[in-house]
């Protein structure tokens, strides 16, 4: 944690849910370090608010994340909501790394998103794997950074960093964004 790391920075998982902002769910990362990070030995993993982490429900990433910069990766899309296209051309579109066919689909409310190092075949035992580089629990979140899981997003909000500190502590760390915008990615 601390300054100068690798962390998720902003998470929406109500893509194309009914209300939704945006068609996509999306991860944005942020390089607070002073080195681009070629992401190629990273994935990001997704777990039900109670569930262990698997095998299946990770993405395997690519690309350059600049030092000082963000990263956005387009997850998976819902059917209520399906002409509200991401206002940024994602960095990446991330596909699950056993199924190239489907992307990560995380929870809208609730769940626990793990960026790690390593591929994402193998599952991440939880906060304290020492693969782990960020871990951003929310919602009602079983398992989570600090005193507290992150607020609960929704359909129409995502959660984002309050700045570029990571505390290690969800709940003072993350905010609720009503509605996302993506802006500060322009």
């Amino acid at each position: 944690g601390g300054t100068g790391t690798l962390v998720i920075y902003e998470m929406y998982g109500g893509g194309g849910n009914s209300g939704a902002t945006f068609t996509n769910d999306y991860i944005v990362l942020y390089n607070g370090t002073a080195n681009n990070i070629d992401l190629s030995n990273y994935s990001l993993h997704y777990a039900s608010t109670t569930g262990a982490f698997g095998t299946t429900n990770n993405v395997n990433l690519s690309g350059t994340i600049n030092a000082g910069d963000y990263f956005l990766i387009q997850l998976s899309a819902g059917t209520t909501v399906t002409d509200k296209p991401l206002p940024v051309t994602p960095d990446l579109v991330g596909v699950l790394h056993n199924n190239a066919a489907q992307s990560l689909n995380l929870g809208g409310n609730n769940g626990k998103i793990v960026l790690a190092t390593g591929n994402g075949a193998t599952a991440i035992t939880g906060k304290s794997d020492t693969r782990v580089v960020d871990y951003l629990g929310y919602g009602t979140a079983n398992e989570f950074e600090g005193s507290a899981a992150a607020p609960a997003p929704n359909n129409a909000a995502s959660l984002r960093r309050k700045t570029f500190v990571d505390s290690n502590n969800n709940s003072a760390d993350f905010e609720v964004i009503s509605p996302p915008t993506l802006s500060y990615l322009n």
